[in-house]
Formats: C-alpha cells, sequence, structure tokens
C-alpha cells in the first residue's frame, strides 16, 4: 500500500522526451509554490546517455524493476512507451499496491480491462 507521506516518491520509467520533460517540470515546481512530489528514481536504458535534464546520477538507474520493488516509491510514473516492457512493470506496480500514472494507449488497449 502506498504510504500516507508528503511528499509523495516518485518512480519515473523513462528518461527520454516524456519522462525527461516530467523531470523538468518537477524540477520547476509545474509552477506551483509547493508541490507535493519528489522524484525518488529515474529509470533509463543508459546512464551514460546525455540528456535534456538534469539530475544527480544517485537518482538515475538502469534497473527499471528496482523503481517497481521500491517500498520507497508511492507512485510509478510510466514513460517507456511500447507494449513491454512497460506493461509488465505497470502490472507489477499496482500488484504491489502503488498508484501509477500513464498515458501509454497501447498498454491500455491491450490490458487495459483485466
Amino acid at each position: 500500500m502506498p504510504s500516507q507521506r508528503v511528499p509523495y516518491s516518485l518512480g519515473i520509467l523513462g528518461g527520454g522526451t516524456v519522462g525527461g520533460g516530467l523531470v523538468r517540470l518537477i524540477q520547476n515546481q509545474l509552477g506551483h509554490p509547493v508541490l507535493p512530489v519528489r522524484i525518488g528514481k529515474i529509470g533509463v536504458r543508459e546512464l551514460s546517455k546525455s540528456r535534456r535534464f538534469k539530475a544527480p546520477l544517485s537518482l538515475m538507474t538502469e534497473d527499471l524493476k528496482s523503481i517497481v520493488d521500491d517500498p520507497a516509491i508511492d507512485i510509478v510514473v510510466e514513460a517507456l512507451g511500447g507494449l513491454e516492457p512497460a506493461r509488465t512493470y505497470l502490472e507489477q506496480a499496482l500488484k504491489s499496491g502503488k498508484h501509477v500514472v500513464t498515458a501509454n494507449k497501447y498498454v491500455v488497449a491491450e490490458s487495459g480491462d483485466h
């Protein structure tokens, strides 16, 4: 079950255009003076790749499953696209009682009614 602590810890799966854009928005507080979320981990394919956002290396991981399994992560944001591995990570996060956020129409269309 997700914690009731604030700020909520986000695990972002994907550091590309969408995931990286979310990181930048959160870092700029989405225009809000107090945003009740913080970035807990950012899952990327390649740590050495250059990014459009700045984040400490300690927040980054190539092990996306570790984000889903981390009890300190309250909300998993899927920004991978495609069916797999996005669907698997989302299912695991839901089974762990975490909140999930996705705009992945492919996953929703293929698995949304299960």
